[in-house]
């Protein structure tokens, strides 16, 4: 989970850990951080809110999907605007609004892995590539 808004970020967190065939591993709070932790963990979804400092979605998901073309990015976004066309353009698979994210997250995430390695109970398998803030190591 890639955001800027440590509130926003711990919701996500815990909406997601209620699915036991979703394991989120970290959060990042920008598009550096991003870069960062995917080669370390491998991940085959990254959440990416668009709008963050130092490096945005949109660039940290084009250089993500250059360097891990296998990474699924779904980006998260305040408002329907060219920026979401901006980060379709870079290689996400999917921009949802942030007012819509309970609704639509999750459904996102398990169509995005549809063709995802299957795990040892028989699921999909798959992370979200986060970062924890505190400390600066991965999880």
């Amino acid at each position: 989970m890639v955001d800027d808004h440590t509130l926003l970020r711990q919701h996500i967190r815990t909406f997601l850990a209620a699915d036991p065939t979703i394991d989120v591993v970290g959060e990042a709070v920008d598009g550096e951080d991003a870069l960062r932790a995917v080669p370390r963990l491998c991940p085959d979804v990254v959440v990416m809110d668009i709008h963050m400092p130092r490096l945005n979605g949109i660039v940290a998901t084009s250089q993500i999907k250059r360097l891990h073309p296998c990474v699924a990015v779904i980006g998260l976004s305040m408002s329907a605007d060219s920026h979401g066309q901006e980060m379709i353009a870079a290689g996400a698979l999917a921009v949802i609004p942030k007012d819509e994210l309970v609704k639509r997250l999750h459904e996102t995430i398990l169509s995005s892995q549809h063709d995802a390695p299957r795990s040892e109970e028989g699921g999909p398998s798959w992370t979200v590539p986060t970062h924890n803030v505190r400390s600066g190591e991965a999880r």
